[in-house]
């Protein structure tokens, strides 16, 4: 008698977003490595008795904890892939832990960036199946290791593809579908030519390999034909470093005529007036760049070479020919110190690239030449993602936070920006943003209850209360609850209260909705702000009728959110009094989509021009 056959195995694969509580990355959380990967495998017949799918964008992005392992969960694997990332693999894990617990035979493999020597993941009991280096071949050698009787975790590490030849693209094969917002990444070129120690992709791909023309060809013409694509970035680390630039970019103007706005890296250094023309012919209309430092010597400690007027020319040709720049800086670079960081934000401003300049705190990541060398010379890091440098060389962190001020002096913008009570647009797939709790009744517990499986992973819970300080213990439990269940969410509580919140209740509440070591609160590490925590605001909704009695009774640092006085008079009084305070906390104005176009001009003014409000938020209730 032959054997039964086995029922196929299904692998689901999630690549979670990054945890912002302004949501200004969104639209980047798109699985193209899981793409690419499953494409490969699937075309070769490397997925034999095995079924898939891919976690969709806006349960990966959006969904709350407790949202996200019920949608995982709904799927019923039988395998779990994840991709993991240094803003990302301390939610894996949890999300592979809680599988884990609920469904013990779900295999769990770990693969991406983060997999390497002193990463958070690497010692992690949690996952099967660690894999280092490429999917297309790390993928089939961990599903032939899932049933092996090694202790776990098993660590892989994967070869390169010798060549990416016959590598579609995962759109035009139906695996994966545009972003939310028709946005695409589409892979060019695998490995970069320069060795910058700081950054991980160098030393995981030393060889640069390029896509067929033909594969780059189909992308543009199945999105031209499927019509939602409106945006695609190039993923290529160094684009103009191979040869043939200029061929490059007429072949790509032909491709793309449908006019998609394209993306992508590059280097400065040689660009020309006639090189900048065919970027913008091509459809570029972005162009991230890399200065670091316009010290070359500083370069030189981490692997760079600069040619700084080359970089200015090329940088004013882009500029005239059209096309937006970001420039990449690095705060806290070991051979910098103050004095030489603030010459490179003071050259930018002069050259009128302010406004282009994006600047990056030092992340020593594992598996980087850097990080061997700041373990070798003892500089201090935090050692868990995002692995910010706390002291080295000049630096320490009260420089550190005093480059933070030089970019907002120097570049005259805020390095930071505020957290708003509310979200401007609602979350895709359905996902709760913002729910109203009665903490004076006794059912708000079940009401929160009811409500966690469909939040999303920023949360604003407006709450009802009549004296904030009396129901501070119903409300602290409430948060309890909230951070149980959803440990990594981002949340924002707006008390709305017949009196103002007293400080110490205020401290009590947002206590119990925070949890300290948390990725967001890391990122905002070097950040003056009188609470130190950024996972979790609280706000005081004020009255229009109550700001005078209400203004200089309330905490100091308290973020405020004022309803619009319905008079414009009023309005300036209010906006005066906060002027005249200064106060630390953060104000925000509610209410007032239809006002007039004068009361319109007042509001815009005190926001923009005075700088006395955040944010105005007209369409909130």
């Amino acid at each position: 008698m032959s054997k039964p056959r086995r029922p196929p195995r299904h692998l689901l694969w999630v690549q979670l977003g990054v945890p912002d509580a302004e949501q200004a990355f969104a639209d980047s959380n798109l699985p193209v490595a899981a793409g690419y990967v499953l494409g490969h495998c699937c075309a070769r017949g490397l997925l034999d008795g095995l079924t898939w799918a891919i976690l969709d964008e806006a349960t990966a992005t959006y969904a709350g904890d407790a949202g996200l392992l019920g949608a995982v969960l709904d799927h019923r694997p039988d395998v779990l892939c994840c991709s993991v990332y240094m803003w990302n693999v301390e939610r894996s894990l949890w999300l592979a832990g809680r599988v884990r617990e609920s469904h013990p035979e779900i295999r769990i493999i770990l693969g991406g960036p983060e997999v390497s020597p002193g990463s958070v993941c690497w010692d992690d009991p949690t996952a099967d199946i660690l894999v280092a280096g490429e999917g297309e071949t790390g993928l089939p050698l961990a599903l032939a290791a899932l049933d092996r009787a090694d202790s776990r975790p098993i660590r892989i590490v994967a070869p390169p593809l010798a060549a990416l030849t016959g590598l579609a693209d995962p759109y035009s094969q139906g695996i994966l579908p545009p972003g939310l917002k028709g946005n695409c990444l589409l892979e060019t070129t695998r490995g970069c030519p320069c060795r910058c120690h700081y950054c991980f992709y160098s030393k995981s791909a030393r060889t640069v390999r390029h896509h067929d023309e033909a594969a780059i060809r189909n992308f543009f013409r199945w999105a031209a034909a499927d019509g939602r694509v409106r945006d695609v970035y190039l993923l290529d680390p160094s684009f103009n470093r191979a040869r043939g630039t200029r061929g490059r970019l007429d072949k790509l103007a032909r491709w793309n005529r449908g006019g998609l706005d394209l993306h992508t890296e590059t280097r400065l250094e040689g660009i020309d007036a006639a090189l900048a023309a065919a970027y913008t012919r091509a459809g570029f209309r972005s162009l991230e760049a890399g200065l670091q430092s316009i010290h070359p010597a500083v370069c030189a400690g981490v692997g760079r070479r600069l040619d700084l007027p080359a970089f200015a020319t090329g940088a004013a040709h882009l500029v005239t020919a059209g096309l937006k720049l970001d420039i990449g800086v690095i705060l806290g670079l070991p051979d910098d110190d103050p004095a030489g960081f603030r010459d490179t934000l003071v050259w930018l401003r002069r050259r009128d690239l302010a406004e282009a300049a994006e600047v990056f705190l030092l992340s020593l990541i594992p598996g980087t030449a850097l990080r061997e060398r700041a373990a070798a010379e003892g500089f201090r890091w935090m050692p868990r993602p995002p692995y910010y440098l706390l002291a080295a060389g000049a630096w320490d962190e009260t420089r550190l936070l005093q480059g933070i001020y030089d970019v907002e002096e120097i570049l005259d913008r805020q390095h930071h920006v505020d957290i708003p009570p509310y979200d401007a647009e609602p979350a895709p797939g359905g996902w709760v943003q913002r729910i109203r709790l009665n903490a004076d009744s006794p059912g708000a517990a079940a009401a929160l209850a009811a409500a966690i499986p469909r939040l999303a992973a920023v949360v604003t819970l407006d709450i009802d209360c009549h004296d904030p300080d009396r129901a501070a213990p119903r409300i602290a439990a409430l948060g309890e609850r909230l951070l149980a269940a959803c440990p990594f969410g981002l949340s924002r509580m707006v008390l709305r209260g017949a009196r103002p919140v007293s400080s110490d209740a205020a401290v009590t509440i947002q206590a119990a909705f925070a949890r300290a070591d948390q990725y967001w609160n890391r990122v905002n590490y070097f950040r003056d702000d009188a609470t130190g925590l950024y996972s979790c605001r609280l706000f005081q909704r004020v009255p229009a009728a109550e700001w005078r009695d209400w203004l200089d009774r309330l905490p100091a640092w308290l973020d405020l959110v004022f309803e619009l006085p319905p008079d414009p008079t009023e309005f300036d009084r209010l906006a005066g009094a906060l002027y005249e305070r200064l106060r630390p906390g953060l104000s925000f104005v509610v209410g007032g989509d239809g006002v007039g176009e004068d009361f319109r001009r007042h509001i815009v003014r005190a926001v923009e021009e005075t700088g006395v409000f955040s944010r105005w938020l007209p369409a909130v209730e």
